[in-house]
């Protein structure tokens, strides 16, 4: 089919139209997408006191972790009872995913934490989902059927156990291989958490749940914070940041014991600009303990970081901690302990985490300040001592300490190249010390962000920038020696120590010889995105998630290829972001913002220095070699790449400079080894080529035609079977096209002197509900009518195709369903 004209509205359509798309399996059992329905009410066990002496040790590594004693549950969940939040170590009780096994030929995962496994498998989806299934089941695991999805590009499936959540996701990435998460998302009922008296039910799953309420943003927003505070949840917002102020959009975060819970509240056009709330669960890697009375709450899972206020005194703060770490499995360093009547510092060290956390505590103004943040044991020592000069200490390394000034007081200066910091302490106040930086740093060139920078007496945080460099300053209390200042600098964001720019400009962007090699093909996007586009070492497309899932679906790539991950925290405050980022071995331009509508556009440039531009693969006049895309073979010297299609038809766009007949050759070879048997001639029309082949899958077509000096090839591959199986075939020899209304206003339709009248928003929720027009090949002129307005189109429909329009008072869009 093909349309006269463009319009901005189509992306969106396309977007929207993809969902529809979906909901045409519906009702099918593993290859039907969940229906928007609540599941069986979990039971959720009963939390055991935070007091009870519990385990510390890590399971052993078995086929999965070993299981913990069996816990009583109870039905408070569902009868609307508060249940507390687990705890971390009660996950891990239940199930440590540190511990879980892998697929074979699995290497090593990019995230592995209590809650948390994230990894890359050659394995397929459907082989994941046939390792886990078993596995958890023996463990005690019951999968909830009704709303597991399953097909081979995508999987989705649900577990619970002592009314404990978990989730397996697996998602076909562009190189063949798969991208797995294992989550857990703990003992609540999202059901149980708070909803507006006028609350419309939407959507609900174990991990998420969705409603809407008549009323606004604002008023929904400020009855969230009330009533889960009542229920011991804690808002923070993470340091050193700030939120946008949009009327339209809110994202509260509330932390409590080892969960995380997010509500994004905004404005949804599609429900007639009522405003929709939606709950999120995600577990917590370490369990840091909060009092009842936090104020202020500062938190940062990636550090991580907790800092608040509190009304009781430092000595109140010292006994609650010793309690609730003990309990954790933690053990205090006895003799690192420094208590005083205005500040405290307490550690704590946790051999099966491998982690000391050090709390800071401080009086001032608005009660104790507090911060519980990771320590060095190994540096326990070094602070307790003091040196009169300001002499520096650079760790084991070879690399230089970036130039900056110091104070003439500062004692105990040691840099850290690994961790790109450099620490010291002052006897100055925390005022004077940023002071100081405030003064010096603008004579070296460096510019201060004031918007992110903040000086208080107790605490300092200073952003700085030059250039594409960056610099970070943190400032507090020294509670060790009881007076002065402790001295962070984050010297990460600097592209390079001054000195070693001078030595060795070259070297500096030089990669490993052995760097792994990563390519743009090995960039995944959701299953759910479409104008698919990879060129040279470029990837966008559109896909119908807010900003966060984008962020959330890219972090383990990030951390897979050693990039670094602070750009996708806390995307949720905007509506775009971009990460610029370079390891020596790779660079990555990233770049993501909200269309409109939940609709994400995304764009990717990756460049591996060690093997260059991934455009065209293998340019040597040599023979041509196959490269996978999609589960399609693609020549080596393949340019252009756009990556499109449904449940029912698979199609691969690129273009290639060799030429057709070359091309013919390829496919001959490269398809009968996958399965696929030529069926017929090759047949010529003007200066167009096609082939075609069967095989299981059912029919794949091979057109190539030439383009800008180039061979354009598109493959498309369409499954008969489950087109059959899903209802949407046309009679033999016509075309069908079903009608979908994305307006809230009846629109009416002339087509073949045909008339129809659609009813505001008709199959948009499933197609049933959406038209159809059963017609011969050919083009046909469309009128779409709103109104006195009208705009019409012309479309092409070939035999045997399934089309739907994608309506609404600016005209018809066109997307092949089959």
């Amino acid at each position: 089919m093909s349309t006269q004209r463009t319009r901005p509205f189509v992306l969106l359509l396309l977007v929207s139209a993809l969902l529809w798309i979906l909901l045409a399996c519906r009702g099918q059992s593993e290859s039907a997408a969940p229906p928007a329905t609540e599941p069986p009410a979990p039971t959720p066990a009963e939390t055991p006191a935070k007091t009870e002496s519990v385990s510390g040790n890590k399971p052993e590594a078995t086929e999965a972790a070993v299981e913990a004693e069996p816990t009583e549950t109870d039905s408070s969940a569902a009868s609307g009872e508060v249940t507390e939040a687990a705890t971390v170590r009660q996950l891990a009780q239940l199930l440590d995913l540190r511990q879980v096994a892998l697929p074979e030929g699995t290497e090593a995962p990019g995230q592995a934490d209590v809650g948390q496994l994230l990894y890359q498998t050659p394995a397929e989806v459907a082989a994941v989902v046939d390792f886990y299934r078993p596995l958890l089941t023996k463990q005690g695991w019951q999968e909830q059927s009704d709303q597991s999805y399953v097909d081979t590009a995508t999987a989705t499936l649900y577990f619970t156990k002592e009314g404990y959540a978990l989730s397996l996701t697996a998602s076909q990435s562009g190189d063949g291989s798969t991208m797995v998460s294992l989550i857990h998302h703990g003992n609540i009922d999202l059901r149980a958490l708070p909803q507006m008296a006028d609350a419309e039910e939407g959507f609900v799953a174990p991990n998420t749940l969705i409603y809407f309420s008549p009323s606004g943003v604002a008023e929904v927003a400020k009855f969230t914070r009330q009533e889960l505070a009542a229920q011991g949840w804690h808002e923070y917002t993470r340091p050193n940041t700030s939120s946008a102020d949009n009327a339209d959009m809110q994202t509260l975060s509330f932390i409590q014991n080892g969960l995380e819970l997010s509500s994004f509240i905004s404005v949804a056009p599609a429900q007639d600009n009522k405003t929709s709330v939606q709950y999120s669960l995600i577990p917590l890697a370490l369990d840091m303990p909060i009092p009842d009375d936090a104020t202020k709450v500062e938190f940062d899972a990636s550090q991580p970081y907790l800092g608040f206020q509190s009304p009781v005194s430092p000595d109140t703060l010292v006994e609650f901690y010793r309690t609730e770490m003990t309990a954790l499995g933690w053990t205090e360093i006895e003799d690192r302990a420094i208590i005083n009547p205005d500040q405290a510092s307490l550690t704590f060290d946790n051999e099966a985490e491998q982690m000391a956390l050090t709390l800071s505590l401080a009086t001032g103004d608005d009660g104790t300040a507090a911060v519980l943040q990771p320590f060095d044991a190994d540096l326990l020592t070094e602070i307790e001592e003091t040196s009169p000069t300001a002499e520096v200490s650079e760790t084991e390394t070879s690399a230089a300490m970036p130039d900056l000034p110091f104070p003439a007081d500062a004692q105990d200066v040691v840099y850290d190249a690994d961790a790109t910091q450099i620490t010291f302490t002052s006897p100055s106040k925390v005022t004077e010390v940023a002071e100081f930086y405030r003064q010096t740093l603008p004579e070296q060139g460096w510019q201060e962000d004031a918007d992110f920078s903040i000086v208080e007496d107790t605490f300092g945080s200073l952003e700085f920038s030059q250039g594409d460099d960056t610099l970070s300053i943190t400032l507090f209390p020294d509670v060790i020696s009881g007076d002065g200042t402790q001295v962070m600098i984050d010297v990460s964001g600097m592209v390079a120590p001054a000195e070693e720019v001078v030595e060795a400009p070259i070297e500096e962007s030089t990669p490993a010889a052995d760097a792994p090699g990563y390519t743009i093909n090995d960039w995944p996007f959701p299953p759910e995105a479409i104008m698919v586009n990879r060129s040279g070492d470029k990837l966008t497309y559109s896909v119908a998630q807010d900003l966060q899932t984008v962020a959330d679906f890219y972090r383990p790539t990030f951390e897979l290829m050693e990039l670094g991950t602070s750009c996708l925290d806390d995307v949720g405050d905007y509506t775009s972001i971009s990460c610029s980022s370079s390891n020596g071995d790779y660079s990555l331009n990233f770049f993501a913002f909200e269309a409109g509508d939940n609709n994400t556009e995304v764009e990717i440039n990756f460049t591996n220095y060690a093997l260059g531009s991934a455009d065209s693969g293998d340019s040597s006049d040599g023979p041509l070699t196959a490269e996978d895309k999609d589960g399609l073979p693609v020549p080596s010297d393949y340019t252009n790449y756009l990556s499109e299609g449904s449940p029912f038809l698979r199609k691969v766009t690129f273009t290639s400079p060799s030429d057709s007949e070359t091309l013919v050759q390829f496919y001959q070879t490269e398809l009968v080894p996958l399965g696929w048997e030529q069926a017929g001639e090759v047949s010529s029309t003007g200066d167009t080529t096609s082939l075609t082949f069967e095989g299981a899958e059912g029919k794949l077509t091979v057109t190539m035609k030439p383009s800008g000096g180039e061979t354009e090839v598109v493959l498309a591959s369409k499954n008969p079977a489950a087109a059959a199986e899903a209802g949407i075939l046309p009679p033999a020899g016509q075309a069908r096209i079903y009608m979908v209304n994305f307006s809230t206003e009846e629109l009416t339709v002339t087509i073949n002197d045909q008339v129809i009248k659609i009813a505001p928003e008709a199959g948009t929720t499933s197609p049933d509900d959406a038209p159809k027009l059963d017609l011969k090949p050919g083009s046909y002129k469309v009128t779409t009518k709103a109104g006195s307005s009208s705009v019409t189109d012309e479309v092409t429909i070939g035999a045997d195709e399934v089309w739907s329009l994608l309506l609404n008072p600016e005209g018809a869009a066109p997307l092949q369903m089959y």
